[in-house]
């Protein structure tokens, strides 16, 4: 009896363009000659997690569970601060885009956006990608972590603080009171 010898066909691997975010923008991918056909199929096969229309990255067992949740809504936020969405001026991210970029733990977040903050007393807009909150907001409120504008760790607390429960608020302000310089 002679050995089954059926032949398997190896299962091409993509190798996809990152910038210095993990994140897979398509343009990047067509330079390389990655069709837009080829993603699409990488994402519905689960090889690519598409984060907004035209920035993916490679799953991982880093977004598993709540804080993955937040590591993923972090590359969310970037793409979406790093990415051209509308017109007008980029915004900072604020809210629990903010805090996943500060680090910040969270309980119980609202990760199926991404917030920001107008400093204007009109003009917000909740979108599919993006929630647009307005908000006086001073110079001094807002920081850069990793190239992307963000509100400062103080402003993140507050704004967090305000906007969700008193669990959530307190979660945060107990978080954030811990990582404060104390005063001498």
């Amino acid at each position: 009896m002679e050995p089954n010898t059926i032949a398997l066909r190896p299962t091409p691997v993509t190798t996809y363009p990152h910038d210095r975010y993990g994140l897979i923008r398509r343009d990047a991918a067509l330079r390389q000659g990655i069709t837009d056909a080829r993603r699409a199929n990488d994402v519905r096969d689960g090889q690519l997690i598409t984060l907004i229309p035209g920035v993916d990255v490679q799953p991982s067992a880093e977004f598993d569970g709540h804080d993955g949740a937040q590591k993923l809504h972090r590359l969310r936020s970037i793409a979406v601060a790093t990415s051209k969405l509308g017109t007008g001026p980029a915004l900072p991210l604020s809210h629990s885009s903010a805090a996943t970029m500060h680090g910040l733990p969270l309980l119980k977040p609202d990760l199926e956006r991404v917030h920001v903050t107008r400093g204007a007393s009109s003009g917000g807009s909740i979108g599919t990608h993006r929630h647009v909150h307005v908000a006086p907001i001073e110079p001094t409120e807002i920081v850069t972590i990793d190239g992307v504008a963000v509100t400062s760790l103080e402003r993140t607390a507050v704004d967090v603080a305000t906007s969700g429960t008193f669990a959530q608020a307190l979660t945060v302000s107990t978080t954030h009171s811990g990582a404060m310089p104390t005063a001498r």
